[in-house]
């Protein structure tokens, strides 16, 4: 028997190899196929589950987001009601205080009126040891009551806001 020439040699070798790999492709495409097909039921359950997991993860931050929302308005009620009673105090405080200084004016014209220095006779110097008490005292009565006014105004605007309450 002869052998087929050199030149003939290669295509015949380079085709038996193609078959070989066409059939070894072959063989892997059915047995992953076969795996495939054993696979395919847990990988369909798996699928489900993730399906489901979506719908409620979709539907949680929905939620979310409606909370957000209220938060938002909670927090933008806030907001207003401070910045009212923020303005309501600050007029309340301007009308104390111009009140308090107008007082205070008073008590500064009264001492105003009371001779420096004290005379010599000891009945016109008590006289003005006591008007100077007088004065000492009414001095007292008005810072006092304009602390306890501020105090009292500050106490409204700093208590709980209505959201608070709720």
């Amino acid at each position: 028997m002869t052998s087929p020439p050199a030149s003939s040699r290669l295509p015949v070798g380079l085709l038996v190899v193609i078959t070989a790999l066409l059939a070894v492709l072959v063989i892997g495409l059915v047995v992953g196929g076969v795996m495939a097909l054993r696979v395919l039921p847990e990988a369909m359950g798996i699928l489900r589950e993730m399906k489901q997991e979506l719908k409620a993860t979709r539907q949680a931050t929905q939620e979310l987001s409606a909370e957000v929302d209220r938060m938002k308005a909670i927090a933008q009620e806030t907001s207003t009601e401070a910045a009212q009673r923020q303005q309501a105090l600050k007029k309340a405080m301007q009308a104390r205080a111009r009140r308090t200084q107008e007082q205070m004016a008073g008590i500064q014209r009264r001492r105003s009126k009371i001779p420096e220095p004290a005379p010599f006779n000891p009945l016109a110097k008590l006289d003005a040891v006591i008007d100077l008490n007088k004065i000492m005292a009414d001095e007292l009565l008005i810072l006092s009551g304009h602390l306890a006014d501020t105090q009292t105004d500050l106490a409204e605007a700093l208590g709980p806001l209505p959201v608070q309450k709720k």
